[in-house]
């Protein structure tokens, strides 16, 4: 047995209480060319949202006409019960837009793609 997996073995749960859930969503982005920034910049933005945890893009991302779309994977953590769904309508899509299709100022529209369910 390696030492580290010996110090592995020690370690034990402080709150048994604590349940951190994670979850994964996809969203087709489009992004304006004209004002809408880099990819890169775009995840940064993403990140910055509450309990997102990681965002990459899934695949090719395509140019039509004056725009980027990729098709974006973003994983969030929530604690315990939270409901996913009120996570996902409510903070990870902004608040003034529905569950199909978003446009913000900022060039960035994006429509959900795949969701972790609409169970609360």
């Amino acid at each position: 047995m390696l030492a580290v997996d010996r110090w592995f073995d020690t370690l034990t749960e402080v709150d048994k209480s604590y349940d951190l859930r994670i979850y994964e969503t996809h969203f087709i982005v489009s992004i304006s060319k004209d004002k809408g920034g880099e990819m890169q910049e775009v995840q940064t933005e993403i990140r910055a949202i509450p309990k997102v945890t990681i965002v990459r893009t899934v695949g090719l991302s395509r140019s039509v006409g004056n725009r980027v779309l990729a098709k974006i994977s973003v994983k969030f953590a929530l604690l315990g019960q939270e409901s996913r769904v009120k996570y996902r309508d409510q903070t990870l899509i902004p608040p003034n837009v529905n569950s199909q299709r978003a446009t913000n100022p900022s060039g960035l529209s994006y429509s959900q793609d795949q969701h972790p369910g609409n169970n609360p």
